[in-house]
């Protein structure tokens, strides 16, 4: 079950990690999400903990969870 949570929802993101989680690039702002995604909001809103700490990635123009990474990482400041 953790597996599948994890899978689904990301992982616990450390602060010192160079994942998405930390990345200056991604925005999980709820308000933000739910504007994105039309519709989300039917069976619960974005603020929510359902939905993890996903975000949409400004450069890849994609939800990510925080868990991914890649060489475009910018620590978020």
């Amino acid at each position: 079950m953790n597996m599948l949570r994890s899978i689904f929802f990301g992982t616990k993101v450390t602060p010192d990690a160079r994942c998405c989680g930390n990345c200056d690039h991604i925005n999980n702002n709820p308000d933000v999400l739910e504007k994105q995604f039309r519709g989300m909001n039917i069976l619960s809103s974005a603020h929510g903990s359902t939905r993890g700490d996903g975000g949409i990635c400004r450069l890849h123009d994609q939800y990510l969870l925080p868990g991914h990474s890649c060489s475009e990482f910018k620590r978020r400041e």
